[in-house]
C-alpha cells in the first residue's frame, strides 16, 4: 500500500517521527532515538480513503543501538471484506454462563450445533448486516426455544451473542437437524465418450483476487471422482473443478464453470453437486480380434476379458499390451500390440492345432487299454482331440500276453494301433478251448 503515513511512536505512544510508504509499500525510518540500551516503540499506520480514516497499530517492539529492526504493518480492515463473525454461547442462566447443548439458527436457513462444552463457542462467518438468531434444544421429547435476537454483524469484526435458553419456553416438538456435509462429485470422459481414468481432479474455491486449491484426487477406473466434506465457510461460496491429464508428453486441461456451494448446515439447500467434465483427449483405443478358427478366448495382460473371437474390445489404455488367445485343441497364441489413442487395431491370427487322433483296436474286445498309466477303456477306443506328444500304451487281458509300447502323436495327425492279443498257455478252460479251436482249424485244413 503506497502513500500511507507511517508514524513512529515511543513506549508512551508519543510520535517521534513519520515517513511515507513507497510505491511498493516499503518504508524506512533512520536514526531512531534510544535513551538507554534499547527502546520500546510501535508503529501507527494512518490513511484516509474514500472519506474514511483508517489506522492500524502494531504491537510494541524493541529497537537496539546500531541495529536494523524490521516491522511490517497489515491493514486488516481495508479494503473492507464485507464479512464479519458472529459467535457466542447458549446459556440456561441469564447472569452466569451455564452452557446448554443445542442448535443455533439464523433466519437465512443456516444453523450450527453447539455442544455445550465449557469454553466452547458457536460461530458463523456472515456477510455484514442484520440477522435474527435463536436457539433450540430437545429434552425428554420436548422442544425448548429461546427468544429471537435481532443482531447486527459488523464488517471485519466480531459480534458476541450469549443466547439465553431457559428450559421454560416450549415450542412444538420436532427433531433437531444434524451435521450435514457437502459432496462434489462427477464423471470424466474422453472425447470418444469413454471414461477417463487416472486423471487429476482439483477443486478450487474462489477468493478475492483469484482462487485457492481446496483438494485434489484422481478419477477411478470408471472415470468417477468425489470430494467429501466440501466446506462453504459462509452462506455460500463459488467453486470450480479442474481436470488435467498428461498424454504423450502433452498436458491437457479443462475447467468447469463456476458453481455455488451452500453452507452445509443450511435448511432447504442441496448438499450434493454433480459436475461432469469432458477432456478433449483420448487415453484409450480399441482392438478388433479375429481368429481362424473362431471361438478363442481373449486375455489382455494376463486378464481374461470374457470375450470370444471374433470380438471388438474398447477402452483399452494407450500403450503396449500382451494379447493371449486360448482355444481348446490349439496352442496358446501370444502377440504384443501397441494401442494408439482413439484408433482401432486389427489383430488377425490363425491358431495352430495342438491335438491329434488316437485310435486303439484290441482283441479280445474286453481287453483293458491304458495310455500313460491311465485307464481309457476296452476293445476299441477313439480319442479325437488328444494333446500332441509322446504316449505310452499298455493293453491287459487275463490269460493273454500284455501289449506295451509307445508312440508320438503329431499335431493334426492320427495314430492307429491294432492288437490281436496272444493267449498264455495254461490248463484253464480258456486255454483248452483255445487248443480245441486250433485243432479243429488244423483238421479242417486237411480236408
Amino acid at each position: 500500500m503506497p502513500g500511507v503515513t507511517v508514524v513512529i511512536q515511543d513506549g508512551e505512544c508519543r510520535p517521534i517521527g513519520s515517513v511515507q510508504s513507497a510505491s511498493d509499500g516499503s518504508f524506512c525510518y533512520n536514526q531512531v532515538p534510544i535513551e538507554s540500551g534499547s527502546g520500546t516503540f510501535r508503529i501507527a499506520a494512518v490513511m484516509d480513503k474514500d472519506g474514511v480514516h483508517i489506522q492500524e497499530n502494531t504491537a510494541f517492539f524493541m529497537v537496539y543501538p546500531l541495529k536494523t529492526t524490521t516491522q511490517d504493518v497489515r491493514f486488516y480492515t481495508y479494503p473492507s471484506s464485507g464479512m464479519g463473525t458472529l459467535y457466542g454461547v447458549i446459556t440456561s442462566d441469564d447472569y452466569l454462563i451455564r452452557e446448554v447443548a443445542g442448535v443455533v439458527y439464523i433466519d437465512n436457513g443456516m444453523y450450527t450445533i453447539y455442544e455445550g462444552n465449557a469454553g466452547g463457542r458457536w460461530s458463523f462467518w456472515l456477510p455484514a448486516g442484520n440477522y435474527v438468531v435463536w436457539a433450540e434444544t430437545n429434552k425428554n421429547l420436548t422442544t425448548y426455544k429461546s427468544q429471537n435476537y435481532t443482531v447486527t454483524v459488523p464488517t471485519d469484526d466480531y459480534g458476541y451473542l450469549p443466547i439465553y435458553l431457559p428450559l421454560k419456553e416450549q415450542a412444538p416438538y420436532h427433531i433437531q437437524p444434524t451435521v450435514q456435509r457437502n459432496i462434489v462429485y462427477g464423471h470424466v470422459t474422453q472425447k470418444n465418450g469413454y471414461p477417463l481414468s487416472g486423471a487429476t481432479v482439483e477443486l478450487f474455491r474462489y477468493v478475492a483476487g483469484g482462487s485457492e486449491l481446496v483438494d485434489s484426487t484422481k478419477t477411478n477406473s470408471t472415470g468417477d471422482y468425489c470430494f467429501y466434506n466440501v466446506n462453504a465457510r459462509t452462506v455460500s461460496e463459488k467453486f470450480l473443478v479442474k481436470i488435467s491429464c498428461e498424454l504423450g508428453g502433452q498436458l491437457y486441461e479443462q475447467s468447469s464453470a463456476p458453481f455455488e456451494v451452500y453452507y452445509a448446515n443450511t435448511i432447504g439447500k442441496k448438499h450434493e453437486y454433480y459436475i461432469p467434465l469432458s477432456l478433449n483427449v483420448a487415453s484409450t483405443g480399441n482392438l478388433n480380434v479375429i481368429t481362424t478358427p473362431t471361438g478363442a478366448r481373449v486375455h489382455i495382460d494376463d486378464i481374461d476379458t470374457g470375450k470370444l473371437t471374433p470380438c471388438n474390445l474398447s477402452d483399452i489404455t494407450v500403450g503396449r499390451h500382451t494379447v493371449t488367445l486360448i482355444l481348446d485343441g490349439y496352442y496358446n497364441d501370444t502377440s504384443d500390440v501397441n494401442i494408439e489413442p482413439d484408433k482401432t487395431l486389427l489383430l488377425n491370427r490363425t491358431m495352430q492345432i495342438s491335438t491329434g487322433t488316437i485310435t486303439i483296436d484290441a482283441m479280445p474286445a474286453d481287453a483293458r487299454i491304458y495310455l500313460n498309466d491311465q485307464y481309457i477303456g476296452t476293445g476299441i477306443v477313439n480319442i479325437p482331440r488328444a494333446p500332441a506328444g509322446k504316449y505310452k500304451y499298455k493293453i491287459v487281458r487275463d490269460e493273454y500276453q500284455s501289449e506295451t509300447g509307445s508312440f508320438d502323436l503329431i499335431p493334426g495327425r492320427e495314430v492307429s494301433k491294432s492288437f490281436d492279443m496272444v493267449a498264455v498257455p495254461s490248463l484253464s478252460l480258456t486255454y483248452l478251448s483255445y487248443l480245441l479251436n486250433n485243432m479243429i482249424k488244423a483238421l479242417a485244413s486237411l480236408f
